[in-house]
């Protein structure tokens, strides 16, 4: 059986990336492989080179990445999932205090030399795939990357025996817009919304959607 290293997050954090890697994770293994998730901090030469598949999310490696130039036999794929530079120069504005700034100034420096070093170099020496989630953030990182959204894995809820009939529990639909660490989606959020709550309240259902995407803020921030 083909072994897959997926590489980024523990699978025990919160955020968009953990759970896309969980997903991915599932559907490796629909697919008949063996996945090791492999946290950064213990990614090791001697655990990468018995992957079939190297699969990298984000910068996670960093310049622990030269270590697949001497791995010929797996195949190597980079994940974007996020605005690379917007989303650490957004930390770097809403730093808290001198001693808050200077780290995020410290992370902002680090993070834009590893990407510099990937544009220019691992990318193209090393990654057989480059992928994004989604068109907007190949573009803005500037790489042409093959778009492959997150992977979602639906689950009924199980409160109806018949699908055709609904509970009075049960969700109608639900909408997603991801503000990730770049205040400019925020008014895209609310704007969404709005629109989504007008379409409900023609249904008879009043701030339900409202109610769960402030207590989704609430909870993450």
């Amino acid at each position: 059986m083909k072994r897959v290293c997926l590489i980024g997050t523990s699978p025990s954090s919160k955020g968009g990336v953990a759970k896309s890697m969980l997903y991915l994770a599932l559907i490796y293994k629909m697919l008949g492989y063996n996945v090791v998730w492999v946290e950064t901090r213990r990614a090791s030469f001697s655990t990468l080179r018995t992957c079939d598949i190297i699969h990298v999310n984000g910068l996670s490696l960093r310049l622990k990445a030269f270590w697949l130039i001497l791995l010929r036999k797996p195949k190597k794929i980079l994940t974007l999932h996020g605005f690379i530079l917007d989303e650490v120069r957004t930390s770097l504005y809403f730093a808290h205090g001198v001693l808050g700034a200077f780290k995020a100034l410290i992370e902002y420096i680090n993070i834009s030399i590893h990407w510099i070093v990937h544009k220019l170099i691992l990318i193209q020496l090393i990654y057989d795939y480059v992928t994004a989630v989604s068109y907007v953030k190949a573009r803005k990182n500037h790489v042409r990357g093959i778009v492959i959204p997150n992977p979602t894995i639906y689950r009924s809820s199980g409160l109806s025996e018949n699908p055709l009939v609904l509970h009075p529990d049960e969700v109608l639909f639900i909408t997603y817009v991801s503000s990730g660490a770049t205040i400019t989606n925020l008014p895209k959020l609310v704007k969404v919304v709005y629109l989504v709550n007008k379409n409900l309240e023609r249904l008879g259902v009043k701030n339900g959607l409202f109610c769960t995407c402030m207590e989704t803020f609430r909870r993450r921030y």
